[in-house]
């Protein structure tokens, strides 16, 4: 049998290289941030992202964004599909993965690509490491040993997934509170990942969203090393997957309205400002166009917000 293995992340890659029969690819985007479009291989929707990319990570980043384009010019071309039996996509239940997977699926499937059969290699436990955080904790041994059971994807998991990026690409994001409970046919717990899309916008009452909560929280007790700082917050997700880069580019957003650094790079020791002081403190709360505006899916974060009480996205200039 002819395979295609495409790994969410170079880290997989170096783990399986070799010790898998057929070829193997990288998908070398991450999703989880930034502006997004629906149609990912569209030239603009790609030139958006190549934008983003270099005013979060340099010139630099210039380079790496035209492998991604490569990479999907062959997964989207029909011909270069059609030589393999089987694509197997290795990715977790982790919201970096599930965005990207998303994002694929929802693309072979506006494109009207045929392939011969598609799975999922993913899991949320292992009996030798717990909870999964991501598939890249796993030892190549586990990760082959968990192979045999990946999971068919079938028509009806690509339409549901085209759906749900829609959703998550458009610039309301409201019509994601209808998928709360459940997603027909959701053989790969996607609410699990709508509901961690939500908890990125700020939360009504605070102006901060989860994961600033976590950075800020860490700094509570005192100042720390940058690098202290991000590898506590990077040890501690068990739910997102998020890289060192990812919350890098979130601590950055929050400087220096709530935390100041003195120095620069991985040395350089981050701390609390009086008003990111007073926020941690829950007696004050943030207005949230202080702070430079980011997109979470298709939607601004200055223009939408996250109801703790509610357990809901609502629109916050109509609360306000």
């Amino acid at each position: 049998m002819t395979l295609l293995h495409l790994f969410n992340g170079d880290s997989l890659l170096d783990a399986l290289s070799g010790k898998v029969k057929g070829t193997c690819m990288v998908w070398k985007e991450a999703l989880c941030q930034g502006p997004l479009s629906y149609k990912v291989s569209h030239g603009e929707s790609l030139d958006l992202r190549e934008q983003y990319w270099v005013s979060q990570y340099g010139l630099e980043a210039r380079e790496s964004f035209q492998e991604f384009r490569q990479i999907l010019s062959w997964l989207v071309d029909q011909d270069y599909l059609s030589q393999f039996e089987e694509v197997v996509l290795w990715f977790g239940e982790d919201y970096f993965c599930q965005m990207n997977l998303l994002a694929l699926l929802s693309t072979w499937h506006q494109e009207g690509k045929q392939l011969r059969k598609i799975s999922l290699v993913s899991a949320h436990f292992h009996p030798e490491v717990g909870h999964v955080t991501c598939l890249g904790n796993l030892s190549p041994e586990q990760l082959l040993g968990i192979f045999p059971d990946r999971k068919e994807i079938r028509n009806e998991d690509l339409e549901v997934a085209d759906i749900l990026w829609q959703l998550l690409t458009a610039k309301d994001p409201r019509p994601l509170n209808h998928f709360k409970q459940s997603v027909p046919h959701d053989r790969f717990n996607w609410v699990k990942g709508i509901r961690l899309h939500g908890l990125l916008f700020p939360f009504l009452q605070s102006g901060l969203n989860a994961l600033e909560w976590r950075i800020l929280g860490e700094l509570a007790e005192g100042p720390l090393p940058f690098k202290q700082l991000i590898g506590t917050v990077l040890r501690k997700d068990v739910n997102f997957g998020l890289g060192d880069s990812q919350y890098v580019a979130i601590a950055q957003r929050l400087s220096p309205v709530l935390i100041q650094a003195d120095g620069t790079g991985w040395d350089s020791i981050w701390a609390l400002t009086a008003k990111g002081t007073e926020v941690v403190a829950e007696s004050l709360s943030l207005d949230r166009r202080e702070l430079p505006e980011g997109q979470v899916g298709g939607a601004s974060d200055h223009n939408f917000a996250w109801s703790e009480d509610e357990g809901k996205l609502v629109e916050r200039e109509v609360l306000l």
